[in-house]
């Protein structure tokens, strides 16, 4: 999904012709974004193993399909993949200070399942933000070249539009999960003020959402 959301993010939302990146330097951006979602997957499920034993029983793989080390093992081997093929793409560009751009994105994802997952709000706008940089990332080599000129309004429609549907998801996933992470102290905003606040929330966020695509 992140490979087709980037193509066409690529290919209908920005001039794509006037962009620093050529076609192999999106396809490479593609496969660093894969990566680093991969490695983001993997970290949260080390993190989540006791909870995950709860909401997920048929899913749970830290500690049951594989041992916690061997989880560590390969997000560390799948996090050290993504920064030489980040490194390549920056050397290649050109721009090293898109090189910051993975480490700090690892740092933030290891920091939301360490951290921030369990806290209430602050965790759902964290990966909602994430969700958005996927979009943005596309563009930000020709933002830091100051060539604001290839990307079409509705490339900012859309960005809004993940951080938004994103947000949504993360409500009704905290909705669904919610005896696991009571069990495990985790603080979501629904274990903390309630079932009804979590589907107040999720009401409010659906209605944004519609009214934002018919504006649009």
């Amino acid at each position: 999904m992140l490979g087709i959301i980037q193509s066409l993010v690529y290919f209908r939302l920005l001039y794509w012709q006037n962009s620093i990146l050529g076609f192999w330097d999106i396809a490479m951006l593609i496969i660093i974004t894969i990566i680093l979602a991969a490695g983001g997957y993997i970290i949260n499920d080390y993190y989540d193993r006791n909870i995950d034993q709860i909401n997920k029983p048929q899913q749970w793989i830290a500690g049951n399909v594989w041992s916690t080390r061997q989880v560590l093992m390969i997000y560390m081997v799948v996090a050290l993949i993504g920064l030489i093929l980040s490194v390549w793409l920056a050397i290649r560009l050109g721009l090293l200070s898109y090189l910051f751009l993975y480490p700090i994105a690892v740092i933030g994802l290891w920091l939301y399942s360490y951290l921030l997952k369990c806290q209430p709000v602050a965790g759902n706008l964290w990966v909602s933000l994430f969700c958005a940089g996927v979009i943005l990332i596309v563009a930000t080599p020709d933002l830091i070249l100051g060539q604001k000129n290839i990307i079409t309004h509705n490339f900012w429609y859309y960005m809004g539009f993940a951080f938004l549907t994103t947000w949504y998801r993360e409500v009704i996933k905290d909705i669904e999960d919610v005896e696991g992470d009571r069990s495990q102290n985790c603080n979501t905003a629904v274990v903390r003020w309630g079932l009804n606040f979590g589907k107040i929330m999720s009401v409010i966020l659906a209605i944004v959402i519609l009214i934002t695509l018919l504006q649009w």
